[in-house]
């Protein structure tokens, strides 16, 4: 059935199916008479004379070969003994009252097979025959969609396009002139095989201006340093060496990964590292990379066992290449909100790699067998779950050690302020004594006010406290302070330990390193574990020291510029349905939720900023309960080099 076909009744047609490919001459009569003389067998008569006809006339409509129309299939016994929308398409034994025959019969003005025109009168009867002889049809097993698969896979893999590649020898061409290159050769063969002769030589300003154009994209003018005159080689390879070469060429293959600033949608929310992937491309190409490096980096540059360091621009270029994935389709909702967010983006990807790297349009099959390339829908889900199994998170593309001299000098720094400290608290340790406490607190009153007790001057606050207090000796006020301060400590730590113990510790990252699953990246994290009591420098104002550390990781312990994340494993991996960590943050460092891949999440929990000037905190993560058929919800620890919304 063919939609558009004049005459055509959408819900008749639909359930005779198969009929619309058989047509015959209308109100034909049934006359045995007009009968070939049949086989010697049902069987025989079936497949020699019956099947051919149903091959030629139906299949292509009523067939797994095809989309199977009005929900008929002809291409087995159960398909016509099924039916189509309409139920069976045959009676046996009676084509008088089967819809197949009424349909190719043209009897019914409103059911017309196949609308295109009527079959031969011959292979009419043979078929009214088939049915009046009881529809014998040796097909007792339905083809199943593997099977058909399969034939039609293997008949499509002969197809010249997906052959590999094999040497060729040239053609031999009788001009010496076009024997210099066998490109040259074979284009020289083809010309005359189809009787045509070579246009004559270029005048050379003609050719330097179709060479500037082509290979940089921009007229002669842009390249005055190339001497007037030159040979055509020094042209070709001055070009070639000019830095506009790649930036023309990027240009093509950006058109090609369909290239964006942005992730567009409503938010136009920036693409993070879309500009450093435009450079890569233009060094690549100046630096006349194998397109077969290329394509690994843009495949799987994470994953190369030798990346390729860029020492001229600072950068690990393989980490670069896998942003191709990442220049399409990202929205800011995730699939725990709204269905389909997260296989959106997941089809945007497959289409981009299938039509870049393979010259296919893959993203057909999502729905089906690909109808025109050899591509299942299995493949289709195959390469989805390829895609959806990787964490898609930014990473640090700085070479190993670029900053090593950098970090090194505020390392070497921060001991040397942390010693000189050390010894002015020494000396001022000889203040707690007699009146020169007290002068010490006329100077500074602000230091009698007590802390938290979680501060690491809560003792020095609490004797000072004491000591202040109108008539107060402080050779007697300031012991007995400190007996008192220390049992509030020991008091506080027992009930703390008590609490504790109603908890698991699964992991004490008071100590370096990380457990198996967990993954830390960023020069903040490498560098960032200190013992307690490290200084934190103050990178601004008039204050040496911006706080005193405890023992753990701290990504601005050195400097808040360095960059850090912690990834957390999938929640599922947990010991516990519920896993806390106590953490403090600035500068917009969050946590992030990323529900399958959506890593530019604004809802679902996702980011939640950290404030700067709070106390270390208790964050949750929890087992997210399974909405839309999403089963995965990543969490994550970073500071804005790492955030994708930034």
């Amino acid at each position: 059935m063919r939609s558009g076909y004049p005459g055509f009744h959408l819900m008749r047609a639909a359930a005779m199916l198969a009929i619309c490919l058989l047509g015959s001459v209308a109100g034909a009569p049934l006359r045995a008479a007009e009968v070939p003389t049949a086989p010697a067998t049902d069987e025989e008569f079936f497949t020699d004379t019956v099947l051919p006809v149903l091959r030629t006339h139906c299949f292509a409509c009523h067939s797994h070969d095809h989309e199977i129309k009005g929900g008929l299939a002809l291409d087995s016994r159960t398909g016509w003994v099924r039916g189509g929308d309409q139920g069976p398409a045959i009676v046996p034994g009676a084509p008088e009252a089967s819809l197949l025959i009424e349909a190719i019969s043209h009897t019914n003005p409103e059911l017309q097979m196949p609308p295109e025109g009527a079959i031969p009168a011959e292979e009419l009867a043979h078929l009214i025959d088939w049915v009046r002889r009881g529809a014998p049809d040796p097909r007792a097993v339905e083809v199943s969609p593997e099977e058909v698969w399969k034939e039609k896979l293997a008949e499509r893999a002969t197809w010249w396009s997906l052959q590999p590649p094999r040497l060729t020898e040239p053609a031999i061409v009788a001009d010496p002139a076009w024997q210099r290159d066998p490109v040259d050769r074979f284009i020289r063969a083809k010309l005359d095989d189809a009787g045509i002769a070579p246009a004559a030589p270029a005048d050379p300003d003609i050719l330097r201006r179709r060479l500037s154009f082509l290979l940089t994209g921009l007229p002669p003018s842009f390249h005055a340093s190339i001497p007037a005159g030159a040979p055509t080689a020094d042209v070709v390879d001055a070009l070639l060496a000019s830095p506009h070469f790649g930036e023309h060429f990027a240009r093509h293959w950006m058109d090609v990964v369909r290239y964006t600033d942005t992730y567009g949608y409503e938010w136009d929310i920036a693409a993070r590292g879309s500009w450093d992937y435009r450079d890569y491309l233009v060094r690549a190409f100046n630096d006349d990379i194998g397109f077969d490096q290329l394509v690994r980096e843009h495949v799987a540059g994470d994953l190369l066992a030798e990346p390729r360091l860029d020492h001229h621009a600072g950068v690990n270029a393989s980490l670069i290449g896998p942003m191709f994935f990442h220049l399409g389709e990202h929205r800011h909702g995730s699939s725990l909100d709204f269905n389909g967010i997260h296989q959106e983006m997941i089809d945007n990807k497959i289409d981009a790699f299938s039509k870049t790297f393979l010259a296919m349009t893959v993203g057909c099959a999502r729905c089906h067998d690909h109808k025109l390339d050899a591509i299942s829908q299995k493949d289709y889900y195959a390469l989805a779950g390829m895609f959806m199994t990787p964490r898609w998170t930014p990473r640090d593309i700085a070479l190993p050690g670029a900053n090593a001299a950098a970090i090194a000098e505020l390392a070497r720094l921060r001991r040397e302020i942390q010693a000189s400290l050390a010894a002015a608290w020494s000396r001022e340790t000889q203040a707690f004594s007699g009146g020169t406490l007290r002068e010490r607190l006329r100077a500074d009153p602000e230091g009698a006010k007590a802390a938290s007790i979680d501060d690491v001057n809560h003792p020095l606050a609490k004797l000072l406290e004491a000591a202040a207090q109108p008539g107060a000796d402080a050779s007697v006020s300031v012991p007995e302070a400190w007996k008192t301060a220390a049992a509030e400590w020991q008091a506080t730590r027992a009930m703390r330990l008590e609490a504790n113990a109603r908890f698991t510790t699964l992991v004490d990252l008071t100590q370096p390193g990380l457990p198996a699953g967990w993954v830390a990246e960023g020069e903040g994290m490498a560098h960032g574990h200190v013992a307690s009591g490290t200084v934190r420098v103050s990178l601004e104002g008039d204050s040496l020291v911006a706080g005193i550390l405890p023992q753990g990781y701290h990504t601005h312990s050195l400097s808040s510029k360095l960059p850090g994340i912690v990834r957390l494993p999938a929640p599922e991996t947990f010991p516990a349905k519920v896993v806390s960590l106590r953490l403090a943050g600035g500068e917009w460092a969050a946590k992030l939720v990323v529900p399958q891949n959506a890593l530019l999440n604004e809802g679902s929990g996702g980011p939640a900023f950290l404030d700067a000037k709070a106390a270390p905190q208790w964050q949750a993560v929890s087992l997210t309960p399974l909405k839309n058929g999403v089963s995965r919800v990543l969490t994550e620890f970073a500071t804005t080099d790492f955030n994708p919304n930034f």
